[in-house]
Formats: structure tokens, sequence, C-alpha cells
């Protein structure tokens, strides 16, 4: 038996266990490589269907997950009659009432959202076309 990485002959046919489930051959050195890399890396690519992917932009769900957030700051505005200042009402968010960035307080509830759709999408047999994450 060989490693599935780099070509060399396993002693004791060890195995790695990948994440999706799939049993890989691989030497010591390799395993340890695999699994300091994935400490490293987390790309997670989820695609979605249009349909998911319009909800996932949809103002409703900006709404609620930004309208009641600690982190979203409402300034009111302020207007001066007598010199005409006008300073317009805007929101202080770190995100930039973006849900999918890292500096989003609910991201962790928009990626669990990303991921039931995506499931949807499986179960419907919907064509996943979006990439979101």
């Amino acid at each position: 038996m060989r490693c599935k990485v780099c070509g060399k002959k396993l002693p004791h046919g060890d195995v790695l266990e990948v994440d999706c489930g799939v049993k890989v051959e691989v030497c010591h050195n390799c395993a340890r490589i695999i699994k300091e890399a994935s400490k490293l890396v987390k790309d997670e690519k989820v695609f979605v269907s249009e349909a998911a992917s319009e909800y996932l932009k949809s103002d409703e769900l900006r709404e609620a997950f930004c309208g009641e957030c600690p982190w979203n700051v409402y300034h009111p505005g302020y207007f001066n009659a007598l010199s005409s200042t006008v300073d317009p009402p805007w929101n202080e968010c770190p995100a930039d009432l973006d849900v999918s960035s890292d500096k989003c307080y609910h991201k962790s509830d928009y990626e669990e959202i990303v991921a039931l759709l995506a499931e949807a999408d499986d179960v419907a047999g919907m064509r996943k076309v979006v990439r979101v994450l």
C-alpha cells in the first residue's frame, strides 16, 4: 500500500479520515501536514440557488438581523434652522450593515441560515449556482 499524497510505501497502512467521510491512506508525515494545513485553511465554498441568494440579499433579512442589533447604533441627525446646517440620520455599524462580513455580530447566525438554505436546495433538487460564502 502506498501513500496517496507522496507515494511512499506505507508500513502499516495508516488511514486518515477526511471531514467529508472519505478515507485516504497516507503516511504519518503527510497526515501531520494535512492536519496542520486544515487548521490554517478554512475555505468553505457554499453555493445556493438563485432563489436562496435573493432571499439572503433581501431587505427583510437584513432588517431582521440589523434592526435590533446591539452593534448597530442609529444617529438621528441634526438640522439647524438658523444656519441651515444639515447632518442627515445614519447608522453606525462595524460591518457596514453587511451580514456576511466577518465583523458582523450575527455572522454565525447568517452562516447557519446559508447552510440551511443550501440543504433545502439539495432536498428540492434546485441547481446551486451562486457562491455565498
